[in-house]
């Protein structure tokens, strides 16, 4: 009886060894990432500045601000990011692109693979961190 328990014993231990190189080997594309939690603060902005200020960003692990024009509703096309942000909370984040009037943005926050570089198909969109902004239409307060 006493062999029987350590055969099972050891097995078990192969077992869990097993799981725990294959964890640690798997490829990034098929492992499901748990990145925690992040959020975004923005405020609509006025046009004719060099890019959007966001008020605040919490990121639970280093990530990036990506955003992106809204077109008939759905988020489109890229057309500013971020440097890279380390964990934690960043206040007034610069984005430089083009802001234009009356244009509806949709900003994103991405958690970075592990190379400092923004790379959409790499890099693990934070869900449920969507935040909307809009350029202001009125261009009046630059003297035009």
């Amino acid at each position: 009886m006493k062999k029987t328990s350590v055969l099972i014993l050891i097995i078990l231990a192969l077992l869990i060894g097993f799981m725990v190189w294959r964890f640690i080997n798997i490829s990034k594309k098929d492992a499901i990432v748990v990145i925690g939690e992040g959020s975004v603060e923005v405020v609509d902005q006025k046009p004719g500045q060099l890019g959007t200020t966001i008020k605040e960003v919490r990121l639970a692990q280093n990530g990036f601000v990506v955003i992106k024009g809204v077109v008939n509703g759905n988020a489109g096309v890229t057309v500013g990011v971020s440097k890279l942000l380390r964990a934690g909370v960043h206040k007034n984040v610069q984005v430089l692109m083009e802001l234009v009037p009356g244009q509806e943005y949709a900003v994103f926050l991405y958690a970075d693979n592990g190379n400092g570089v923004f790379d959409d198909l790499d890099d693990v969109l934070i869900e449920e961190s969507e935040a909307h902004f809009f350029v202001d239409e009125d261009e009046a307060f630059f003297g035009k």
